[in-house]
């Protein structure tokens, strides 16, 4: 069983779900800020799924605590405020 090209070759850093489900793909978001903050979460081995309303829920590969992101900001200081949540999640 192969693991998808995406995924970082280091192992041990993937989310046990995504190596379950070596063919899931990333929820896309309508917002360009937002989508590339999911992009980033995937890129480093993270498990991301839609929620409601085109929300997504990020959960880093420890799985120690999902990181919910909007489909469409809500202020200026959404997307500086998500990226702070991820990186204290794990994200590098």
């Amino acid at each position: 069983m192969g693991t998808p090209k995406d995924l970082p070759e280091d192992g041990p850093h993937i989310h046990p779900k995504r190596l379950a489900h070596p063919s899931a793909k990333r929820p896309a978001l309508p917002n360009r800020e937002m989508d590339s903050l999911v992009r980033k979460c995937w890129a480093q081995g993270w498990w991301c799924i839609r929620a409601g309303n085109k929300h997504a829920k990020c959960y880093p590969p420890n799985d120690q605590r999902m990181v919910p992101i909007p489909a469409t900001p809500s202020g200026s200081r959404t997307y500086a405020n998500k990226l702070a949540a991820l990186k204290r999640a794990g994200l590098k």
